[in-house]
């Protein structure tokens, strides 16, 4: 199985991570991981900030993590080679 850190060292599975996000906090996800801000993020997902702020919010909450950075290592270091891809 793939885990990844969460808060207080708490392991979450790659996979169980994906299925509790929506399809488009897995799209800002995504974009988090590729290393771009918010408003970066925004203007992708033609979003306003404050959503994109409430997503990775959400993110962050619903998958146990701290932070932009515990999030895009968990992504990079636990997403299959197929997944990290677009």
């Amino acid at each position: 199985m793939r885990r990844g850190a969460g808060q207080n060292g708490a392991s979450v599975d790659f996979y169980d991570g994906l299925q509790v996000l929506t399809r488009r906090e897995r799209e800002v996800a995504r974009h988090v991981a590729r290393g771009l801000t918010n408003r970066e993020v925004a203007e992708h997902l033609v979003l306003s900030v404050r959503t994109v702020e409430t997503h990775v919010r959400n993110i962050l909450r619903k998958l146990q993590m701290d932070s932009r950075k515990a999030l895009r290592e968990w992504l990079t270091a636990s997403a299959p080679a197929a997944a990290r891809k677009s």
